[in-house]
């Protein structure tokens, strides 16, 4: 059964940004993003930011707490150069808005 959750931002890379996007995921691979135009049945809000990155062991050695920019630069350096979901996998990962209103990461937790 697909899920899907929608955000403030979902985050590619540090060229690819999207603002009140949706994330479609398939067990825990995302299938598909597009953009939230209306209210969607199915659809959690979860807002704050989505990052979507290829799935590797380094993800979860993650020392928290960390700054929302180290944060980023941790989960975008490998999917940097990926423009297109569905050229490799992408796994999603969430952070609250209380988190990024605060500046510093606690916790992340993975779609």
């Amino acid at each position: 059964m697909k899920k899907r959750f929608a955000a403030h931002q979902i985050i590619i890379s540090s060229e690819c940004k999207f603002k009140q996007y949706v994330v479609e995921m398939e067990g825990r691979l995302v299938s598909r993003i597009f953009p939230l135009t209306e209210e969607i049945a199915f659809t959690e809000w979860i807002g704050g930011i989505i990052i979507l990155s290829p799935y590797n062991e380094r993800m979860k050695l993650i020392q928290l707490p960390m700054d929302l920019k180290s944060v980023l630069m941790f989960f975008l350096t490998e999917s940097m150069q990926e423009k297109e979901i569905g050229s490799q996998p992408f796994y999603a990962w969430h952070i609250s808005s209380e988190e990024i209103s605060a500046g510093i990461i606690h916790t992340i937790r993975q779609l």
